[in-house]
């Protein structure tokens, strides 16, 4: 997951304006009631904007299950040795345990979707042939998030 930034049609990008705003609602000194309500109204106004500009951000990044579906049909199928797509897997970063969820295999892989601070699992299931040493069907579920 890269940086995410937008560039505004005159080159300020929003990380930019982001940044003045922060460092101008440290700024702000109270000198009497009109400037107080001032600085309360111009902090406001600066919560707002950033929390709409974050949650524009916030789709920077967005799962895609049809590329995870993808990825497993090119590296996973049925008829191959149920211990290379497990090995396979595990290179990607694949945890799989075959032994709670006998005679099926589950594989799991945690990631930080950081733009919305969710963890998201992407998970393969593997059904053993009737020998338990290739793969009859392959199943991929859901991608699924858990956080804000």
């Amino acid at each position: 997951m890269g940086h995410c930034c937008f560039t505004l049609h005159k080159g300020t990008s929003l990380c930019r304006i982001f940044s003045l705003i922060l460092r101008s609602i440290g700024s702000k000194e109270v000198d009497s009631i009109d400037s107080y309500q001032n600085t309360k109204a111009s902090i406001l106004r600066s919560y707002v904007i950033i929390i709409a500009c974050v949650s524009c951000l916030s789709g920077c990044y967005s799962l895609s299950q049809e590329k995870f579906e993808t990825y497993v049909s090119k590296n996973v199928s049925a008829g191959m040795s149920l211990s290379s797509v497990s090995n396979r897997l595990r290179i990607d970063g694949f945890i799989c345990d075959s032994q709670s969820y006998r005679p099926m295999t589950s594989c799991t892989r945690s990631f930080n979707n950081l733009p919305t601070l969710q963890n998201c699992l992407e998970r393969i299931n593997l059904y053993p042939s009737q020998d338990n040493i290739n793969v009859e069907r392959v199943e991929t579920l859901q991608i699924t998030c858990v956080g804000f």
